[in-house]
């Protein structure tokens, strides 16, 4: 399988939705977003736009705003998925076109740097023996003033992403690395995104580590998605991309919400997954009931044998133990205090002796003249008393005793 950015993403986002764009697929009537749509678009309109601008041409506004219209018209149907109810084709349409008049503004008269490539193809060779490749499309590939090889991607999504975001992101990346292996002799590469709806370049450059890590991630996850395949394991993770998704009435994640959807509400009381959820939950909140009484009950027993005295009460059938202990905790590992606890022990020349710093072996320690009296209290201050309640039962029945009644 010849995998792409978006084929890792997909899998990565849904592993259900994988198998059944890439291996299942599952015939059922296709239908792109509008989101999507508004992208596609867009895309076509700069891809239009450098057209000209690499056979010399400066390009107007009304030429790129009349071909974004036009493919509009041409291509849009009804068919076209709007999640947001509240919104209409027209809107989108005006987003679309908004974005690329502020794009047009920016970067008018379009003559920084020379266009290498548009839409170009590239295939990146992970492991260098062909065996983990991946292909993409560079929106477009320039060669700046500046010498630096650029690669710019377009997008028309709401969100703005970090610059640390930015700096983890895989596609471009992945591409820097096809056009190192397709030119050896490109020195320098800078990503650009361009996020036309905040209307803000981002740029990220990478390091040779990073890529190299990229690689190898990359290489894991192509293994992953393997392995997947073998034992055909693609569970499906419910997210809020999911009212996008062309194969929600087939998901196993949904299929059984959509089959109820349609039913009367007799038809509903008698389905016998509506039946099976009921009873558990109704179980569920059974035990967690009396899971709250136990927990008041354990509390009002430590209660009485502290008021009493006591370490054992006596019922009918049963007793319970009630012990309690004072105990040394350590710091918790890696925080600030542990560090120094630890710095001071090693310091002292005993780690070997308390290494662990168990909260038995280390309070135990203490006790002995194992460390001198300055040491032993810099140790003590980093070290917190609390007290430790254990509650347990014991069968204890005699004769006249019956066993309690537990029921509810």
């Amino acid at each position: 399988m010849m995998f792409s950015h978006s084929r890792l993403k997909t899998y990565e986002n849904c592993a259900r939705k994988f198998a059944f764009q890439y291996i299942e697929k599952p015939d059922i009537e296709r239908r792109d977003s509008v989101e999507a749509f508004m992208g596609t678009a867009a895309h076509n309109a700069l891809e239009h736009l450098y057209q000209m601008v690499m056979m010399e041409r400066v390009p107007k506004w009304e030429e790129i705003r009349d071909f974004y219209d036009d493919f509009w018209v041409k291509n849009w149907n009804d068919n076209i998925l709007i999640v947001n109810k509240s919104l209409t084709g027209d809107d989108y349409r005006n987003v679309g076109r908004r974005c690329l008049q502020d794009y047009f503004v920016a970067h008018f008269p379009f003559s920084e740097g020379r266009v290498l490539g548009l839409e170009e193809r590239i295939v990146v060779d992970l492991d260098g023996s062909g065996e983990y490749k991946l292909q993409g499309f560079i929106d477009r590939l320039q060669l700046a003033d500046d010498g630096v090889t650029e690669i710019h991607d377009y997008k028309t999504s709401k969100r703005l992403p970090s610059q640390d975001e930015i700096n983890r992101e895989r596609q471009l990346a992945l591409y820097q690395i096809g056009i190192e292996e397709r030119w050896p002799d490109t020195t320098s590469v800078r990503l650009i995104w361009h996020y036309m709806r905040s209307n803000r370049k981002l740029i990220s450059m990478r390091t040779r580590e990073s890529l190299d890590d990229l690689r190898k991630e990359t290489i894991n996850l192509i293994d992953q998605i393997g392995y997947a395949t073998e034992r055909h394991d693609f569970a499906p993770h419910e997210s809020m991309l999911c009212d996008w998704c062309e194969f929600y009435e087939l998901c196993p994640a949904k299929r059984h919400q959509v089959s109820t959807s349609v039913l009367s509400k007799e038809q509903f009381d008698a389905d016998d997954g509506v039946r099976l959820v009921d009873e558990f939950i109704a179980a569920k909140q059974r035990a967690d009931d009396a899971k709250a009484r136990q927990d008041e009950a354990r509390e009002r027993i430590v209660e009485f044998a502290q008021q009493q005295d006591l370490t054992r009460i006596y019922g009918h059938g049963w007793s319970i133990n009630v012990t309690r202990r004072k105990e040394l905790s350590v710091p918790p590992s890696k925080s600030p205090e542990r560090l120094n606890l630890e710095a001071i022990v090693k310091a002292s020349g005993k780690w070997d002796d308390v290494s662990d710093l168990s909260r038995f072996k280390l309070p135990k320690a203490l006790q002995t003249d194992l460390f001198d009296t300055h040491t032993r209290e810099r140790i003590a201050s980093l070290l917190t008393e609390s007290e430790r309640i254990t509650v347990s039962t014991k069968k204890s029945v005699r004769e006249f005793d019956e066993e309690p009644d537990v029921g509810g």
